[in-house]
């Protein structure tokens, strides 16, 4: 920002080494660098607000319990047996909260299949398995790699419901406008005063 802001001669309102005269600008860089940081807070607050209203409206019921269950980077990093005991409790709590997520598939079998893939995990001789699924940033991409073990080869309801999961409906699209927003609100200060996109 200050690279942009000293190209800017504030006594006279213009662009050094140019005579091109500029609107809107502050009596100094210390003015401007605050106009822009509050700027900056004001539309952060408002995508957030357009974000989250975007998943309200948008997402399936039932998601995020779902995103809980399902992306391994949210399981515990350590392969203790108490992590593993506490792992188990805690999707048994989460597959019942997201149950309308799951009409039509026995969640008892679905829990079983689930207790299955944890201990395989987080059995010591699969460090390296569980290290490279919390690595990856994709649902999709995690379950291909854990349902790929041996262990895991008659897991048919897990493997239906790891595809339905990594094809979830969510509010990415609006995110993107959202993005794209915030995007040309910068640029639009930018234009007013002359720099580059802040």
């Amino acid at each position: 920002m200050k690279k942009h802001l000293d190209k800017i001669d504030f006594k006279t309102k213009k662009v050094k080494k140019s005579k091109r005269k500029l609107r809107n600008v502050p009596k100094d860089a210390a003015t401007a660098i605050k106009k822009i940081a509050k700027l900056r807070e004001q539309i952060l607050v408002k995508f957030e607000e357009k974000k989250d209203e975007l998943h309200e409206n948008n997402d399936p019921a039932g998601l995020d319990e779902v995103s809980q269950i399902f992306d391994v980077r949210l399981w515990p990093a350590n392969q203790t047996q108490e992590e593993l005991k506490d792992l188990k409790n805690e999707l048994k709590i989460k597959l019942k909260e997201a149950e309308q997520f799951f009409i039509g598939e026995d969640i008892s079998d679905l829990e079983n299949e689930l207790n299955q893939a944890c201990e395989m995990l987080y059995h010591n001789i699969n460090s390296s398995l569980l290290q490279k699924v919390r690595n990856s940033d994709r649902i999709f991409k995690q379950w291909d790699s854990i349902l790929e073990h041996p262990l895991l080869n008659d897991c048919n309801v897990l493997c239906n419901i790891s595809e339905r999961v990594s094809l979830l409906p969510n509010s990415e699209a609006g995110c993107e406008q959202t993005i794209s927003k915030f995007n040309r609100t910068k640029n639009k200060f930018s234009t007013s005063m002359h720099i580059d996109t802040i």
